[in-house]
């Protein structure tokens, strides 16, 4: 009776492992915890004013403009590599490379997010003031 056991265990190979349900739920898992991280907002480490990191961080006037520029010209950067990606996604999707396209429009998603990213700093410094809201920036 024992053999039966043994030789049953050994031709039992579990059709969960088999399939590698567990990889899968371990891997399904770690992207959802990801997911959730990039889009959950990191909360600041202190509350100040604009002058008050202005005087910690030792800034002076043509430092702040300077950043500023900055800022603006990485914002329109990124916006006219942007628009290049959507015209090429555009032309996958009118050649019929409907996944190249799809790919493309996340690219072209990714990219957007930094021309809103510098635009937003460009905008608080503009405004000289920190933790404006996105209606204050919608509004501008």
């Amino acid at each position: 009776m024992a053999d039966s056991n043994d030789s049953k265990k050994k031709r039992d190979f579990g059709i969960s492992r088999l399939m590698g349900l567990p990889y899968l739920a371990a891997f399904t898992k770690s992207i959802t915890g990801s997911a959730r991280e990039m889009i959950k907002p990191r909360q600041s480490e202190r509350e100040e004013t604009f002058e008050e990191a202005v005087t910690r961080l030792q800034l002076t006037e043509e430092d702040i403009q300077k950043r500023k520029k900055q800022f603006l010209n990485l914002a329109i950067s990124f916006g006219v590599f942007a628009f290049v990606v959507l015209c090429y996604t555009v032309y996958l999707f009118w050649n019929g490379h409907i996944l190249a396209g799809i790919l493309g429009v996340a690219v072209t998603i990714m990219i957007l997010t930094q021309v809103f990213r510098y635009h937003f700093w460009h905008f608080q410094m503009k405004k000289r003031k920190l933790g404006c809201t996105l209606k204050e920036w919608l509004k501008s």
